[in-house]
């Protein structure tokens, strides 16, 4: 546990889930979805965007691939589970889930609780870390929360919608990406290196407006406010889901007589 929250802080294990993700997307366009399992089952190291993943890939996929997904992801996430286990002890794998869940509910915490936990919600380029950047630190608790949750259901069912209603594997897997990045309870700036994958797979116009804005927005933050106010790179895949789901909705060009 010390060597994994190690590595989290200083973000190797950020490139490990990239590779992960790309082999994951190389399986599924292949149809090799017992592989897919697989990879999503390694990647659970990052436990809450392993999960989304699943979920929005299977509410995608048709019935005969979503069983071959699960079916192979449940034996491979017991193995992986069993082996942290018994590297770990039940100790270890305790804190590490009392971290996960410290960490979703950092933003109605002090500083020093959440110095103590070493999770800075305006740091997190997540919907939760969003929300708090731009005024949720100064509503009372309860309205703040009110407020998240209803835009955490606005991003699911955006995500879920696209992922039921495409025919198309990159946009289904660009909005599970971008929804797993969006709702995670905690996360990195290094771990927006899932991005790079979305914004590739668009092939729509907008890809030179969403490839600049990855690139300067972080640069901008960096000059303005140092390590601090990187929440605001929530903005990306947010606008990402915005543009996929504008572009599902806008009704077909009519055939040219």
């Amino acid at each position: 546990f010390p060597t994994r929250l190690s590595s989290d802080l200083e973000g190797q294990d950020s490139i490990v889930f990239f590779l992960l993700v790309c082999l994951l997307w190389r399986a599924l366009a292949s149809n090799r979805d017992r592989t897919a399992g697989i990879l999503l089952a390694l990647a659970l190291f990052k436990l809450q965007i392993a999960l989304a993943l699943l979920f929005f890939l299977a509410v995608y996929l048709p019935s005969p691939r979503r069983k071959r997904l699960v079916l192979s992801f449940l034996p491979s996430a017991a193995a992986v589970a069993l082996a942290c286990l018994l590297i770990t002890g039940p100790q270890g794998m305790a804190t590490w889930l009392h971290l996960i869940a410290s960490s979703s509910i950092a933003s109605h915490l002090s500083h020093h609780a959440q110095s103590v936990i070493a999770v800075y919600p305006k740091a997190m380029p997540t919907l939760n870390g969003f929300l708090f950047v731009c005024g949720g630190r100064l509503l009372p608790p309860r309205v703040s929360l009110a407020i998240y949750v209803i835009l955490f259901l606005l991003v699911f069912a955006a995500a879920l919608y696209l992922c039921r209603a495409t025919r198309r594997l990159p946009v289904a897997f660009c909005a599970a990406l971008a929804a797993a990045l969006l709702l995670a309870p905690h996360l990195f700036l290094y771990d927006y290196v899932l991005l790079l994958l979305p914004i590739l797979l668009l092939a729509e116009p907008q890809q030179p407006f969403f490839t600049a804005l990855y690139f300067l927005l972080a640069y901008i933050l960096f000059i303005f406010k140092g390590l601090d106010w990187f929440a605001f790179m929530a903005v990306v895949p947010l606008l990402l889901l915005a543009q996929l789901l504008w572009t599902q909705l806008r009704p077909a060009p009519a055939p040219l007589p």
